[in-house]
This record gives C-alpha cells, sequence and structure tokens, in this order.
C-alpha cells in the first residue's frame, strides 16, 4: 500500500509540477472563443491595475494605423462569422517583421498602460 501512495504522489507532483512549470502565458487567447476574448479584452480596459505586468498572448489580424499619437498597431480578434471584432494594441520588438494588412499575426508580450496626451493607451509590449 506504501508504494502505491508513494507512486501516486509521484505521479501528482510530475502531473502537477509540470503543470506550473509549462505555464507560458497568464492569458492565452488563442484557447479563448470570441465571447471570452471579448469580456477578457473589456476586463483589461476597465481593471487594468488587475493584469499590469502580465504575459499575453494573442492571434489574429494585424492592422495599422497613422494617428494623432504616431503609428498604432493592433491584433484583431475576430468572431466566426467575422462581423465582429475586438483587439488589443501592441508595441512590437526590434526584431519583428510585421506581416500585411489584415494578415495573420501572433503577439506575445506584457500587458502594460502608458499615457498618450492624457488618455490611457494599453497595450502589449511584444518580445517575440
Amino acid at each position: 500500500m506504501k508504494h502505491i501512495t508513494s507512486i501516486v504522489c509521484i505521479l501528482m507532483i510530475s502531473i502537477f509540477g509540470n503543470a506550473q512549470s509549462n505555464k507560458k502565458y497568464d492569458i492565452d487567447f488563442t484557447k479563448f472563443n470570441f465571447n471570452i476574448a471579448s469580456a477578457q479584452i473589456f476586463d483589461m480596459m476597465v481593471d487594468a491595475d488587475n493584469y499590469l505586468g502580465k504575459t499575453v498572448r494573442i492571434k489574429g489580424k494585424f492592422y495599422t494605423a497613422d494617428t494623432e499619437f504616431g503609428q498604432l498597431y493592433s491584433v484583431l480578434y475576430y468572431d466566426a462569422t467575422a462581423c465582429c471584432q475586438t483587439g488589443l494594441s501592441f508595441i512590437p520588438s526590434s526584431k519583428t517583421k510585421l506581416p500585411g494588412l489584415l494578415e495573420d499575426i501572433e503577439v506575445c508580450g506584457i500587458y502594460k498602460i502608458k499615457k498618450l496626451n492624457g488618455h490611457d493607451y494599453h497595450y502589449i509590449e511584444q518580445f517575440n
């Protein structure tokens, strides 16, 4: 009986230990459907303090625009019918080769906020 208990303990430690060590992102949008992703992004905007410094991964369509703040980059996340979208802005890393407009992109990085002309700018600082 002690032998079986030891094996079960070792298995549990290896399973749960690996789950903890393999955790790469605090928020992984690749595992969410559109409704959950939209709710998560909304919560990140209204309750930002709970998310600052968290690692984020999101896949979607690349979008960029010239604004009064400069060039802004975003990942757009579409629903199943591609009629609705949500998304997050990001600041690309220096080694990022940006795709063409509305081409696929994956962004991984740290969630941050900075002030632009007195407004909070929520973004991912890309590290991939």
